[in-house]
């Protein structure tokens, strides 16, 4: 149940955490990340805000009880039944729904035996995945243009978000090209 809090006479929305998480298929290393492919997961028919939509794994954070990363490694064995290892955070960011203000984090993950990945999981109480397959980045526009942060973060991650699907703001763990400067004219 989510309640909107007033200060004063401010509606302030709830925080809710999530971490997502990108595992690249093995032997793909020598390509450029944005054309690498990765698990990509289908979301169950019946889920309230994707339904069907294939997008990347994620997960609820709770900072009360756990760290990001304890948060991702604990979404891995939940959904995709494995024991993931943390590579690096990748970015953050924050999107305004109508009920809540999601946060989220980002991180490139890995396996030891990527052929043990099944959904779905027995867990309950977490949204479990239909269905998974290897995809690359531009898979992951469907999910984006309708409103995955997790899918809109990685393309914006990987340099091929289109403007006008990325509202939300990304802060990249990776350093970032400086912009073009416009020479001015001196006589």
């Amino acid at each position: 149940l989510q309640f909107l809090y007033f200060i004063g006479s401010k509606m302030v929305k709830p925080t809710q955490f999530a971490v997502s998480y990108v595992i690249y298929k093995d032997g793909d290393s020598d390509k450029p990340k944005s054309e690498r492919e990765f698990v990509c997961v289908q979301r169950p028919e019946k889920d309230a805000n994707l339904p069907n939509v294939w997008g990347l794994p994620a997960g609820m954070h709770d900072p009360d009880k756990r760290t990001w990363e304890e948060s991702v490694l604990l979404s891995g064995r939940q959904k995709l039944g494995v024991d993931l290892t943390i590579d690096k955070e990748l970015s953050t960011s924050e999107k305004e729904r109508t009920e809540y203000i999601l946060k989220m984090k980002q991180f490139e993950v890995s396996v030891d035996d990527q052929q043990l990945i099944k959904v779905p999981q027995k867990e309950l109480g977490v949204t479990q995945y239909q269905d998974w397959k290897w995809a690359g980045a531009l898979y992951l526009e469907d999910a984006a243009s309708k409103g995955s942060l997790c899918s809109k973060m990685y393309l914006s991650h990987v340099g091929v978000a289109k403007e006008d699907q990325h509202s939300a703001k990304v802060k990249s763990k990776q350093p970032q090209p400086p912009s073009p400067r416009k020479s001015a004219k001196t006589d």
